[in-house]
């Protein structure tokens, strides 16, 4: 057997050396690596970091009657924006369906320009491309926090804007509000978006089964009972409220606007948290007006309805439930109570009224949606309805109307 071939072997003095090299490229290595992993979290971080204090996104279908409103509208949202001092504090970004053309446009507008983009279609009651304009919006204006507006008229109870030509071989279509509200709470989900208010700025879209639909959306719903009128007269105020009140509470966002608006009967805000809690509230109180058995005797005749459309009209929540409960008997009373207050005291945050319409002095700010026979599909299939006793509900009050 051979000898070990020494000349082969390191010396005994550069075995630590050989260690120290090794090392140094391990540690050099490890602190690639490290730069490499700041340098992309830097990078990420670029990406999201909030731009502006606040984001306000418009949707205005108004491939209608109120295309005369749309330039009106955004010119004075732009003055608000584009005034004041030089710091990016509000952008506000506009999903535009015109009369007369045959494309749908994205307008941005900051402090000192305004994009545009041309989309590929003409359906602004395509829930594809709302869903769309929120995502794109939000990445190309990042923001700590949200107010988003539906512009354009209400229909019957899912129905959220009309586009009157939303493609070459489609008639006349409407948004529909249950898809907008689930496809609201995906962006929300995607985007952790912190939504203040969502002002659904059409008329009849203050009722229960409506705000409903946008459980989850925002922490605060502002709708109207009944009709509102237009061009409307607060987008120019609402920009100047904003771009100096970064941390501005939801509700002061729904205020101002009721304030500053001339062109509206009544406005009613909505705790978004509250909403959480009525499929307990109306379960309660449709247990209790099915535990007495009475026959129907007209109790919900001769209350004027809040708003009016298609086969559905909308009475005031409060003042039928008083109405249905007063036959009814103390236990029955005693719930309707309990639910008015519950109404009152948490879930309507405030309401305000202008005109002479002398019915909206006794309103409460929600009203509910009675659907005529025959057309109730439209309201059982509404979010929020699952699970509980409402549809019950619906068809007492039918009985009774």
């Amino acid at each position: 057997m051979s000898a070990p071939d020494d000349e082969n072997q390191p010396a005994e003095g550069d075995r630590p050396r050989s260690r120290r090299a090794t090392l140094a490229l391990y540690a050099l290595a490890l602190a690639i690596f490290a730069l490499g992993v700041i340098v992309r979290v830097r990078r990420h971080r670029a990406a999201v970091e909030p731009r502006f204090d606040w984001l306000v996104l418009v949707v205005m279908p108004y491939d209608n009657d109120l295309d005369h409103c749309a330039d009106p509208i955004v010119e004075a949202l732009t003055r608000g924006v584009q005034r004041g001092d030089g710091r990016e504090r509000v952008a506000v970004a506009v999903l535009a369906d015109r009369a007369g053309t045959d494309r749908l446009t994205e307008s941005l507008v900051t402090r000192h320009r305004t994009e545009r983009w041309t989309l590929g279609d003409d359906d602004s009651a395509s829930v594809a491309n709302v869903e769309g304009f929120f995502d794109r919006m939000s990445r190309r204006a990042p923001a700590r926090r949200h107010v988003i507006v539906f512009l354009d008229h209400g229909g019957a109870v899912d129905q959220l804007g009309v586009d009157h030509h939303p493609a070459p071989a489609r008639s006349e279509a409407w948004l529909p509000a249950a898809a907008t509200g689930e496809a609201l709470r995906r962006w929300r989900g995607r985007t952790r978006a912190d939504v203040a208010l969502l002002f659904l700025q059409q008329c009849g879209r203050g009722s229960i089964e409506v705000a409903l639909a946008f459980r989850r959306t925002a922490d605060v719903v502002l709708a109207s009972q009944t009709y509102v009128g237009s061009c409307n007269t607060y987008y120019e105020p609402l920009i100047d409220r904003l771009r100096t009140a970064r941390s501005l509470a939801a509700r002061e966002v729904g205020s101002t606007i009721m304030a500053e608006d001339e062109h509206y009967t009544a406005y009613a805000m909505y705790d978004g948290r509250a909403l959480e809690a009525w499929p307990a509230r109306a379960d309660a109180l449709v247990t209790a007006l099915r535990a007495a058995n009475v026959s129907p005797s007209g109790a919900l005749r001769g209350i004027e309805p809040t708003f009016v459309a298609d086969e559905q009209e909308s009475l005031d929540l409060l003042a039928a439930a008083e109405r249905l409960a007063a036959p009814r008997g103390a236990d029955a009373i005693a719930e309707a109570s309990a639910f008015s207050q519950w109404v009152r005291g948490s879930l309507v945050l405030g309401q305000r009224r202008r005109g002479s319409l002398s019915a909206a002095a006794s309103w409460s700010g929600l009203s509910t949606v009675i659907p005529r026979q025959g057309a109730t599909d439209a309201v059982r299939a509404l979010p929020g309805w699952a699970g509980t006793r409402w549809i019950e509900w619906t068809e007492l009050a039918r009985s009774e109307r």
